[in-house]
């Protein structure tokens, strides 16, 4: 109980490999560690970077690194605990897995990036958890949730990619057996795709931001019918926010399709007419 780790370079590799463990005590706290792993999976054990199995602990300002397919941060027990300002990166593993198998609630994940190339975050049987200001990064799935995985809160979570990213402001609760994966949440160039069917729970007002935009004054636009027919979407539906060094940011009322296009020069703009006041010429 009661220890501080702070401003270490940690490094573990094999199988089994904990590299950092509090095991069933409170009250430590982890902070300014720069940990790396080579973490594998072998005979059902599977390498962790930091385990927490304990109440009212804190992680925080921790760099996590994996070059495996380890568990980069597995909350295995425990409520109360504070996790912020961290980044949980992996190649082929779990950036953060919170696994209730034996009771892991109540957790507050505060300004966390969480990579993999794999899945950037799952939910086991652990409820009543929130990830408040969270980025997210993969190349495959994003969250999971099972049977178990209720309750569980997003809020202010930016999905991430080299091309852009779709900002979910919620906070809104992730049903159980979710997942949110490159099949129906994904961002390419000049577009981003939100399946609003499929992840209802995420059709919510939000912000996009497309990247290495060459148009000279770009416009939202929005494919409502999913079907590569683009319109211009407008305010209220849509609001331009910035356009600077090639990348144009704009929110949303709800999610579907999104591009850009081109304004058209020759449109004229919207013309309030204030005199006659029948508003006839």
């Amino acid at each position: 109980h009661n220890i501080t780790i702070i401003n270490n370079r940690i490094s573990g590799s094999g199988i089994p490999a904990i590299v950092v463990y509090i095991s069933t005590s409170s009250g430590n706290t982890i902070i300014g560690n720069n940990v790396t792993m080579t973490g594998n999976t072998a005979s059902g054990v599977t390498a962790q970077g930091v385990l927490i199995d304990g109440h009212n602990n804190t992680v925080t300002n921790n760099t996590v690194t994996d070059f495996g397919d380890g568990w980069v941060y597995y909350h295995s027990f425990g409520e109360n605990n504070t996790i912020s300002y961290n980044t949980f990166s992996t190649g082929n593993g779990v950036a953060a897995f919170i696994d209730g198998g034996s009771g892991a609630a109540l957790n507050l994940f505060l300004n966390n990036t969480l990579i993999s190339n794999n899945l950037t975050l799952r939910f086991r049987n652990s409820q009543r958890n929130n990830f408040t200001n969270t980025i997210l990064s993969t190349n495959r799935t994003w969250i999971t949730t099972d049977t178990g995985g209720t309750n569980n809160i997003i809020n202010n979570t930016i999905f991430d990619a080299p091309n852009g990213s779709i900002r979910i402001i919620g906070p809104v609760t992730i049903p159980q057996r979710t997942t949110v994966e490159l099949g129906n949440l994904n961002i390419s160039h000049n577009r981003t795709f939100l399946n609003s069917s499929n992840l209802s729970f995420l059709n919510v007002s939000g912000e996009i931001t497309l990247r290495s935009i060459t148009f000279a004054n770009p416009r939202p636009t929005i494919d409502t019918e999913d079907d590569g027919n683009y319109r211009s979407c407008n305010p209220p539906e849509c609001n331009e926010l910035s356009f600077s060094g090639n990348v144009f940011r704009y929110n949303t009322t709800h999610f579907t399709s999104h591009s850009s296009g081109e304004t058209d020069a020759t449109r004229p703009s919207n013309i309030t007419l204030i005199n006659p006041p029948n508003n006839t010429i």
